[in-house]
Protein backbone atom coordinates (compact mmCIF):
# COMPACT_ATOMS: atom_id res chain seq x y z
CA UNK A 1 0.00 0.00 0.00
CA UNK A 2 1.22 3.50 -0.67
CA UNK A 3 2.24 5.70 2.25
CA UNK A 4 -0.72 7.51 3.79
CA UNK A 5 -3.49 7.52 6.37
CA UNK A 6 -6.16 4.83 5.97
CA UNK A 7 -9.46 4.37 7.82
CA UNK A 8 -11.50 1.17 7.89
CA UNK A 9 -15.20 2.04 8.07
CA UNK A 10 -18.32 -0.07 8.59
CA UNK A 11 -22.09 0.46 8.38
CA UNK A 12 -24.98 -1.55 9.78
CA UNK A 13 -27.84 -2.25 7.36
CA UNK A 14 -30.96 -3.78 8.89
CA UNK A 15 -33.33 -5.83 6.77
CA UNK A 16 -36.29 -7.57 8.38
CA UNK A 17 -37.60 -10.40 6.21
CA UNK A 18 -39.99 -12.73 8.02
CA UNK A 19 -40.70 -16.22 6.63
CA UNK A 20 -43.89 -16.19 4.54
CA UNK A 21 -44.29 -12.47 5.18
CA UNK A 22 -46.24 -10.34 2.74
CA UNK A 23 -44.14 -7.19 3.23
CA UNK A 24 -40.39 -6.66 3.23
CA UNK A 25 -39.11 -3.92 5.55
CA UNK A 26 -35.67 -2.45 4.87
CA UNK A 27 -34.35 0.28 7.13
CA UNK A 28 -31.59 2.79 6.31
CA UNK A 29 -28.22 2.36 8.05
CA UNK A 30 -28.79 2.28 11.80
CA UNK A 31 -27.67 5.05 14.10
CA UNK A 32 -25.72 3.12 16.71
CA UNK A 33 -25.07 4.38 20.23
CA UNK A 34 -21.59 5.41 19.16
CA UNK A 35 -20.18 8.78 18.14
CA UNK A 36 -18.44 9.31 14.84
CA UNK A 37 -21.01 8.40 12.17
CA UNK A 38 -20.29 10.22 8.90
CA UNK A 39 -22.80 11.52 6.33
CA UNK A 40 -22.72 8.16 4.50
CA UNK A 41 -23.83 6.26 7.63
CA UNK A 42 -20.41 4.69 8.24
CA UNK A 43 -18.47 4.46 11.50
CA UNK A 44 -14.66 4.38 11.76
CA UNK A 45 -13.45 1.00 13.03
CA UNK A 46 -9.67 1.30 12.77
CA UNK A 47 -6.99 3.57 11.35
CA UNK A 48 -3.59 2.79 9.91
CA UNK A 49 -0.74 5.19 9.18
CA UNK A 50 1.93 4.03 6.75
CA UNK A 51 4.85 6.46 6.89
CA UNK A 52 6.75 7.29 3.73
CA UNK A 53 10.10 6.18 5.24
CA UNK A 54 8.71 2.69 6.03
CA UNK A 55 7.83 2.21 2.37
CA UNK A 56 11.33 3.27 1.30
CA UNK A 57 12.89 0.74 3.70
CA UNK A 58 10.78 -2.09 2.26
CA UNK A 59 11.63 -1.15 -1.32
CA UNK A 60 15.36 -0.99 -0.50
CA UNK A 61 15.43 -4.55 0.88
Amino acid sequence: MPAGHYTLRAAIDWQQHKPNGSHVVNYPPMLLSRDGRDDSGFYPVATLDIPRDAQTAVNAS
